[in-house]
């Protein structure tokens, strides 16, 4: 039998390694690919809570111009508090309609209160609206539901 030369145990030694690289490769790849997907399910948790407070300032606002003197072709809002969900086809909810594009409707709800009791101008109105995001990858931020709720208070204008 042959005695092996330095050479081919260099050889030897260099495959072994190659194996290693791979299984290196493999880790390095997988931690990547989690790291990624969790930037982008952090991305559009951010994206739709900051979709959520466009909403509240849109209702707030939508509810500052139906105060007590609003004009005779708007309803008037309040000062009985309101909760309701996007999807339940009332005039509240249609202020919430253009900014929740992407969002199941019946999944977002809202709550409208006249901190002063009253919607006479000058009073305060608060608009409430919440909903639950899911994770698209549960395993990095968690498997259940994540609750976003965005508070908008203005003064009643009309």
């Amino acid at each position: 039998m042959k005695k092996p030369t330095q050479k081919d145990k260099q050889h030897c030694a260099a495959r072994g390694r190659r194996g290693v690289a791979v299984v290196e490769g493999a880790i390095v790849l997988v931690s990547l690919v989690v790291v990624l997907f969790g930037m982008l399910d952090l991305t559009l948790l951010v994206l739709e809570s900051n979709t959520v407070a466009e909403a509240s300032r849109r209702m707030c606002r939508t509810a500052v111009v139906h105060g007590q003197m609003a004009s005779p072709q708007m309803t008037i809002w309040g000062p009985a508090s309101v909760t309701g969900t996007a999807g339940d086809g009332t005039e509240y909810a249609q202020a919430l309609d253009p900014e929740l594009v992407t969002f199941n409707l019946s999944n977002v709800n809202y709550t409208i209160n006249w901190l002063d009791r009253s919607n006479q101008p000058g009073n305060r109105v608060q608009v409430i609206v919440t909903f639950n995001y899911q994770p698209m990858m549960p395993f990095i931020l968690g498997g259940s539901a994540i609750p976003v709720s965005m508070d908008t208070t203005m003064q009643v204008a009309h």
